[in-house]
């Protein structure tokens, strides 16, 4: 083997990738859950609040029936405050018309003293008669004025009963429009709040979502890997090109061969024999193009005297991807390829790991 290939085996490093599928998928994991357990949170307070929202509705509900029953009494405050008016004007009527009466008996009273004091009694049986006129009349004027009196004393209750009525009724209305102002207030508050926890909740679910398909994903080609695990693949592997072995794995032959030489048609495509990122793809000294591929654990693929690459270093490649085109090889003396197996930088034999040619 080219003591420029073997000093470049023995110097690379075992790529670290930023994230393995298996880190990836562990902590792919760890966000699931997280997302989990906010949702579930986020659930339990919307819950907590739709709870809330209904018992706030039956609160309102409740409200209601006694906003209903305080309109029903307002209605009839206002009903009994017209007929306390009704009544009020009534008594006036009725202490103007007593005053009036009392007035003219007052008038009637004084009128007959002043004649009874200047006119000259006939006799006895007359002046009886007069005396039991006035005395009636008397009786009859302190009987207005009693009455006067009870008028006034209703028409007051009444006019106090009327201004109470008006107060309560003002209290109430003022009332009402507190409870209306507060249950909206309320009601308004938890809708609201409602309405962002669901969205919070949408979002949650849709979040959950993708990492249920992202964490599937990673699931699906963590299998893969496990699937394509050089290690695993002894006797299975793809050929790197198409042709017949002209060079066989010798490594303690002189000089040692530590790799098969293939002779293949001219501008043969060199296939992946299996997943990995290529770590090497330029020229060495006679080797031509030569590409390395690291297929993770301890494992290398060697292609050298390519014609052409198409991969870059840092590249990730599939089994079977075109990593580039036969060139001239000098074991093969024409169109050809050299193709080594290693596992660190101890060469294995490609033949026992390659799968049997039909």
């Amino acid at each position: 083997m080219h003591l420029l290939l073997c000093l470049l085996l023995l110097v690379l490093p075992f790529p670290i990738e930023a994230a393995t599928t298996q880190e990836r998928l562990r902590g792919t994991q760890q966000q699931l859950e997280e997302q989990r357990r906010a949702l579930e949170e986020t659930k339990r307070q919307e819950a907590a609040v739709q709870a809330e929202l209904k018992r706030v509705d039956e609160e309102i509900r409740r409200l209601e029936a006694q906003l209903a029953e305080a309109q029903t009494r307002l209605e009839a405050a206002r009903d009994h405050k017209q007929v306390l008016e009704t009544q009020r004007a009534q008594l006036q009527t009725r202490h103007d018309e007593l005053a009036e009466r009392t007035a003219q008996l007052t008038r009637i009273l004084w009128t007959a003293t002043v004649q009874l004091e200047h006119s000259r009694q006939e006799s006895w049986a007359e002046a009886d008669r007069e005396g039991t006129w006035l005395a009636a009349i008397l009786q009859e004027m302190r009987h207005s004025r009693a009455q006067l009196q009870d008028e006034r004393r209703a028409l007051a209750a009444k006019a106090a009963a009327v201004q109470a009525a008006a107060e309560e009724l003002a209290a109430q209305e003022r009332r009402l429009a507190g409870l209306k102002e507060e249950l909206t207030r309320q009601r308004l508050a938890r809708v609201k709040r409602a309405e962002a926890l669901r969205a919070q909740r949408l979002q949650g679910e849709a979040q959950l979502g993708s990492l249920l398909s992202a964490l599937e994903a990673l699931r699906r080609q963590a299998a893969l890997e496990a699937a394509q695990k050089v290690s695993t693949a002894k006797g299975k592997l793809p050929w790197p090109a198409r042709g017949r072995v002209v060079g066989r794995f010798a490594p303690n032959a002189s000089p040692p061969s530590t790799g098969i030489d293939i002779a293949t048609a001219e501008k043969e495509p060199v296939r992946a024999v299996a997943a990995g990122k290529v770590v090497h793809s330029d020229a060495l000294r006679g080797l031509g193009q030569v590409v390395i591929v690291y297929h993770g654990e301890t494992y290398y693929s060697v292609y050298a005297f390519l014609a052409e690459t198409s991969v870059g270093e840092g590249q990730g490649v599939a089994q079977g991807d075109v990593l580039g085109r036969c060139g001239f090889s000098p074991k093969a003396k024409g169109p050809g390829l050299r193709f080594e197996l290693r596992s660190g930088a101890k060469a294995v034999n490609p033949l026992e790991w390659l799968a049997p040619t039909p």
